[in-house]
């Protein structure tokens, strides 16, 4: 595994334009006239919360793709495909400031979830390189948010 194995160029590029709403919500919670900025706050914890959906969801796929997998580690990554959906449900269930909190906590916890995986070979090496920037932006555009609320 090349330890700078650069990122697809689809990946990179989907990726980096997926922080746009990220950065533009928080923008607006901080700058908008004031009957915007609770609708621009819950906006980006849906947001959010939809981005952690769909990155448990790449564990499922890592568990399903992965026929090497003991039954433990399956179990694992199975579960991991879960957790990350159910946190961003209970943040957007959550009072603000906490589920912006919450949001942004799961991003980074799943990151650290999904170094693991690249560590171990089961996702590509430009998974994590991609990542970290990714995540940490969208957390802390979420605790931009939760500072303003």
């Amino acid at each position: 595994m090349p330890a700078r194995e650069r990122p697809p160029l689809a990946a990179s590029s989907l990726g980096y334009l997926g922080l746009i709403p990220f950065i533009a919500l928080a923008a607006l919670v901080c700058l908008a006239p004031e009957p915007m900025r609770a609708s621009a706050s819950y906006g980006l914890l849906a947001y959010g919360a939809t981005i952690l959906s769909f990155l448990g969801g790449i564990h499922w796929g890592l568990a399903i793709a992965s026929p090497s997998l003991t039954p433990r580690s399956r179990a694992l990554h199975l579960g991991l495909g879960v957790v990350p959906q159910l946190l961003g449900w209970a943040a957007l269930l959550a009072p603000s400031p906490l589920g912006h909190v919450l949001t942004a906590a799961g991003l980074l916890v799943i990151l650290g979830a999904d170094s693991i995986a690249a560590r171990s070979g089961l996702a590509p090496a430009w998974f994590t390189q991609l990542r970290w920037p990714l995540s940490c932006a969208g957390a802390t555009a979420l605790i931009v948010a939760a500072l303003r609320c």
